[in-house]
């Protein structure tokens, strides 16, 4: 650069090291103000695998409605999780295998009662016969008896013949609804299909609860909390002691914000069922939502005392633990759960967390690795590594873990941002402002990192500007 008349080089030197201070600083800056959106990533990516976990002891324990619950979860957490797919094919396949038996059965019971029906009917008829017979053979009163019985006997068939056409158009609505989930297009459609076979059901009989709860699943699915929320609210007045119905209105309830109305559910569903840890970790789960991690922590306790052996609830304590600031604590329990199940991906990633936080660089970038590994689409665990090289300086591997960070998620403003950073360190001016550019577009107007970018990004259209007059 041509220097004009009396300026000190030195001088431009210092302000030149001042200027990349100053970046350094901001890009630590917007780590710190991106962290809650990370956690609240990590938490997302820590409840699939604790999903995933119930999901797997409740098929191993023939628990194909609970599996089915926990697999439904894990999809609308991370639609790509081919575990979830298989589990909810699974499921189905199941529950036809199980309702077809179910149907032989009731079809069979149903011609049983319906012939003892007829036993007793005929039986009827004959006393009626004979009563009348011996009342001066009264021919009109022993006619309109033998119609009365002969309308009963009717209308009893045709109550049989509403209920099993209700279960059928459920079965089918089930099936469906696990075809939808497993599917990558025209999901929406194939649900609302399988909410008008409920509806139908629910017009044939409108007193079977199932039908009240299988609609509301549905709407759960589709987004319709308040309408899942009703249903549910219809089956449990039907059937009160209902948990698949309260399990899924507190799905509804935390999906609308209401994390009180699901932990009372929740309580309830426990109640009904004292000895399933992994509703303790549910509720686990929802009391660290609203920031409570000392229950958390204590459902987690409960969870422990009744599966020793339950690795997702020693993560689910140890990510409570951090959250206290107790992290030896917290990566005691971490370490308990790695040992129980070394390739468990949250149990890494969470560790890699704890690691980081307590200053053990090269131990979290190791775990995040092992993450990656067990889990290569783990989002949050290429960014997080990626920082971590930043932080570091090693600006080329920060700059690949950022980037493939944005391939699993393209809207990932703390990727994009970070990544940009890293450009703006290694010179790469223009890379450095179309990145910065990008996590300002795709970042929420509330981001907490947006200041920081755009003072970055001033930086990095300054050091454009400089270097193109050299």
């Amino acid at each position: 650069m041509k220097l004009s008349t009396g300026q000190d080089p030195a001088g431009a030197a210092r302000g030149r090291g001042r200027r990349r201070g100053v970046v350094l600083v901001l890009a630590a800056a917007i780590l710190l103000l991106g962290g809650v959106a990370e956690f609240q990533r990590r938490e997302r990516v820590r409840q699939v695998e604790d999903l995933l976990g119930a999901a797997d002891r409740a098929r191993s324990a023939g628990r194909i409605g609970e599996a089915y619950d926990a697999w439904q979860r894990v999809r609308e957490l991370d639609p790509a999780r081919a575990e979830a797919k298989d589990g909810l094919a699974w499921a189905a396949e199941e529950v036809r295998r199980i309702e077809a038996g179910a149907a032989e059965e009731k079809r069979r019971a149903h011609e049983r009662a319906q012939a003892e029906a007829a036993r007793a009917l005929a039986r009827k008829q004959e006393e009626e016969a004979r009563l009348a017979t011996e009342r001066a053979a009264d021919e009109a009163k022993r006619s309109a008896a033998l119609k009365a019985a002969e309308e009963l006997r009717r209308a009893e068939a045709a109550a049989g013949d509403l209920l099993l056409r209700a279960e059928r158009l459920g079965r089918e609505a089930r099936l469906l609804q696990a075809r939808a989930e497993a599917a990558s297009e025209g999901v929406t459609e194939m649900l609302g299909e399988a909410v008008k076979l409920c509806e139908e059901a629910i017009k044939l009989c409108p007193a079977r609860p199932v039908g009240w709860h299988e609609r509301a699943s549905l709407y759960v699915a589709l987004g319709k909390f308040e309408a899942a929320i009703a249903d549910d609210t219809e089956a449990l007045r039907l059937q009160p002691a209902y948990p698949d119905a309260l399990r899924n209105r507190a799905k509804a309830r935390w999906k609308k914000g209401d994390l009180d109305g699901g932990l009372v559910d929740l309580g309830t569903a426990l109640r009904l069922s004292p000895a399933n840890a992994a509703l303790h970790t549910d509720r686990a789960n929802l009391l660290r939502a609203k920031g409570d991690a000392a229950a958390a922590i204590v459902e987690c306790n409960e969870a422990l005392r009744l599966d020793s052996k339950f690795v997702d609830a020693y993560v689910n304590r140890g990510v409570s633990l951090a959250m206290r600031g107790d992290l030896p604590s917290a990566l005691k329990d971490l370490d308990t759960a790695l040992g129980l199940e070394p390739g468990h991906a949250v149990g890494l990633y969470s560790r890699a967390l704890a690691r980081s936080m307590t200053g053990n660089t090269d131990g979290a970038i190791e775990d995040y690795g092992l993450a990656i590994q067990a889990e290569p689409r783990m989002t949050d665990a290429w960014h997080n590594r990626g920082h971590l090289y930043l932080m570091r300086r090693e600006f080329a591997r920060a700059v690949g873990d950022f980037s493939r960070a944005i391939e699993l998620n393209p809207r990932y403003p703390q990727a994009w941002g970070n990544r940009g950073a890293a450009r703006l360190e290694m010179g790469e001016y223009a890379a450095a402002i179309a990145d910065l550019e990008k996590a300002l577009e795709v970042a929420p107007a509330n981001w907490p990192g947006r200041k920081g970018c755009e003072e970055m990004l001033l930086a990095a259209r300054e050091g454009g500007q400089q270097s193109g007059h050299k």
